[in-house]
């Protein structure tokens, strides 16, 4: 019966469209055969009344089979996605590349560091040692070290000459016990044979020394005595 029902005549006399849900067309029915009720003054006969239970029965099972109402464009199935898709299989080749960037990038480790700063440093000694003139990108290190040698050797240390005292402390304020003691304020430096056997390095007045005292102060003299010194010292 189907395939000889004007389906066209339904949805004009229900006043849907071919597109319709299935709920709409149920809907618009219910309404349709409400109006054509002899209670409600319909008045159109029983005829037509069956004629539209008809069609209306014929589209019902057209959609059962179709899953749409006939007329209607048929529904192309989405298809499913895979339960499973696999993750795209890159060579090591690919990963290198792709890191390769990064690995340029990124900064030398402290070993690296290490090695640099202690290659520098010993090329520096060398050419210290050797005095032979130093390139400009050793330059630095080797003026650290020069330094460092120039100041030891400006501190004031037991066995230096006076001359050598004068030189990088300066006149003293006063010379005492025969010349051999030198006040420099509260500070003083002691001599022996014109060498230093001891010091004090005051805090209000602090001398070139590496500390306030000597390791071991030399006893000047005995008993009293000026010490015996060779000639010429």
């Amino acid at each position: 019966m189907t395939h000889h029902t004007d389906f066209m005549v339904l949805y004009r006399e229900l006043g849907i469209g071919p597109d319709c849900s299935l709920e709409g067309l149920r809907m618009a029915y219910r309404r349709r055969v409400a109006d054509l009720h002899p209670d409600r003054g319909g008045g159109l006969g029983e005829d037509r009344l069956k004629a539209l239970n008809q069609r209306y029965a014929a589209a019902i099972e057209f959609h059962r089979h179709h899953g749409r109402l006939p007329g209607a464009a048929a529904r192309v199935p989405a298809s499913a996605p895979p339960a499973f898709a696999p993750a795209p299989v890159q060579s090591h080749a690919a990963h290198a590349v792709e890191d390769a960037p990064l690995q340029e990038g990124r900064a030398p480790s402290k070993f690296v560091r290490y090695g640099i700063v202690l290659v520098a440093a010993l090329a520096a000694w060398w050419f210290i040692r050797g005095g032979v003139p130093l390139p400009g990108f050793l330059d630095g290190v080797a003026g650290s070290e020069r330094g460092t040698q120039a100041s030891a050797a400006i501190a004031l240390r037991q066995g230096m000459h006076a001359r050598e005292v004068a030189a990088i402390l300066g006149d003293p304020v006063s010379r005492e016990l025969g010349g051999v003691h030198w006040e420099y304020g509260p500070s003083w430096v002691r001599f022996e044979c014109g060498r230093v056997v001891d010091w004090y390095s005051s805090p209000l007045n602090p001398l070139k020394a590496s500390r306030s005292r000597p390791r071991e102060a030399v006893a000047s003299g005995s008993a009293g005595l000026a010490p015996r010194c060779p000639p010429g010292s």
